[in-house]
């Protein structure tokens, strides 16, 4: 697959991970272009046999916006969940408290099940973990954040 094909069938998709874990557009387009460019190099790693191209893809665009974030210090700061958890009048200051609470894991596994609205087979894939694992760790976050939010 050619970089225009690949790049124009999924840049929607990886421009959606990334901004759902980064919270804004200049950052996001940074990682997009770094996704891009880490796929097109190492395109000759990607097995069919192992996963659809949109999971690897997905794989390297949360991998290389934890880097931003990690590099930014801002970690901590990811939003927009409140609707997807039944928090629709949430505070979105005591929202975003109560997601930075959460355990790393805890956290990406709420973001990228139910923001980014990916099956709980690629979220797996992407954590590194079993879907029963992932299941468990979106369940803690959701629990953690209702109660979390029922104090503020």
């Amino acid at each position: 697959m050619d970089f225009e094909s690949l790049y124009q069938q999924y840049r929607s998709y990886v421009w959606t991970i990334c901004y759902r874990i980064l919270g804004n557009e200049a950052d996001t387009e940074d990682a997009v272009q770094e996704t891009f460019i880490k796929a097109i190099t190492s395109i000759h790693t990607f097995n069919p046999a192992k996963g659809e191209m949109k999971t690897w893809l997905g794989k390297i665009a949360h991998n290389v916006s934890i880097d931003i974030l990690r590099r930014k210090g801002r970690f901590t700061e990811l939003k927009d969940i409140a609707y997807e958890i039944d928090l629709n009048n949430a505070d979105f200051e005591a929202l975003q408290q109560c997601l930075s609470q959460l355990p790393e894991k805890q956290r990406l596994a709420l973001i990228l099940k139910r923001v980014s609205q990916n099956r709980w087979e690629d979220v797996a894939l992407l954590m590194g973990l079993t879907v029963d694992q992932v299941r468990y760790l979106e369940e803690l976050a959701r629990n953690s954040m209702k109660r979390c939010m029922s104090k503020e």
